[in-house]
Parts: structure tokens; C-alpha cells; sequence
């Protein structure tokens, strides 16, 4: 079995050689659920705020802040509600993409001494390594973006309340 060199400058010949990147490339694949969770936070820390918005303004009956607070209300609920379409979506393709890289892994185990040409192994690099990383860095741009939008409101709403507040004391 010879070594050939690739353009890629690296020298590969068998399809086993490349089972460890796999693994991680299944691993990373799992990982992809942290990004729910990464949304699922935070809405929860804005959610908190609206909820200490809504106590601060009914306690201090400051009825002109009240429908400030239900428009932010109204706003984290879209929000919620396309964070949930978006977390379904990311975890059809990950479940897809996980079995898709155990078929692969188990090919490596099963079939090791497959010689690869250097497509091939960017190929696999990519799959295993680029792709799961790069839906992360996507899905984590777009819950940002999304939050963002949210994020501003309870920000003004809470310095318009703030603000409210102070005036009456």
C-alpha cells in the first residue's frame, strides 16, 4: 500500500484513515442541539425582563406603560413562536445529517482500505468537519438577528418605564 500526495498536501490512501475525523464530525453533528439551546436562553432572560416590566408597572399603576409592556409581550411571543419553527427545522436536519454521518462512519469500519483521491478527502473533511460548524455559525447568526429585534424593545420599554417611574416618585 502506497502513500500517494494529494494537492492538498496531504497523504491519505485509505478511507480508515479518515474514521477520527468522522467521530468528530458525529459529535459535532449532536452538538447541533446546543444551538436550541443558545436561543432557548435567550428568550428566557428577555421573557424574565418583561415579566419584572409588567410587576414593575402594575405595582407602581403605571397605566401608561401598560401597553408598551403587552406590545413587548406580543413581540417575544413571535419570537418564541419562530425560534420553535427554526429549532424544528435545525433538528430535522441535524437527525438527517447524524444518521448520514454513522452511515459514513460505519463505511470507514466496515470498508477502511478504500483508496481516496484528494476529492474525496476534502469531501469528507468538509461533510464532517466544515458542514456542522458552518450550520452553527449560520443558525447562530440568524437566532441573533432575530433576538435582536426583541432585545431593543424590552430595552426601550424598560427605559421608558424606568423613566415613568421616576418621574412619579
Amino acid at each position: 500500500m502506497g502513500s500517494m500526495i494529494c494537492w492538498c498536501k496531504h497523504t491519505a490512501t485509505q478511507l480508515g484513515d479518515l474514521s477520527s475525523v468522522a467521530s468528530v464530525g458525529v459529535g459535532l453533528f449532536l452538538a447541533l442541539a446546543v444551538v436550541q439551546v443558545i436561543g432557548s436562553g435567550g428568550v428566557a432572560k428577555l421573557r424574565r425582563k418583561a415579566v419584572y416590566l409588567r410587576e414593575v408597572v402594575s405595582a407602581n399603576r403605571l397605566d401608561s406603560q401598560r401597553s408598551s409592556v403587552a406590545n413587548v409581550d406580543a413581540e417575544l411571543l413571535r419570537l418564541e413562536l419562530s425560534l420553535e419553527t427554526l429549532s424544528g427545522h435545525l433538528f430535522t436536519a441535524s437527525f438527517i445529517l447524524v444518521i448520514a454521518s454513522l452511515v459514513g462512519l460505519s463505511v470507514m469500519a466496515l470498508a477502511p482500505s478504500v483508496a481516496l483521491t484528494c476529492g474525496w478527502i476534502a469531501s469528507l473533511i468538509g461533510f464532517y468537519l466544515g458542514l456542522p460548524i458552518g450550520i452553527f455559525l449560520v443558525a447562530s447568526l440568524v437566532i441573533r438577528r432575530k433576538c435582536a429585534a426583541a432585545r431593543e424593545s424590552v430595552s426601550d420599554c424598560e427605559t421608558e418605564v424606568l423613566d415613568r417611574l421616576t418621574e412619579t416618585s
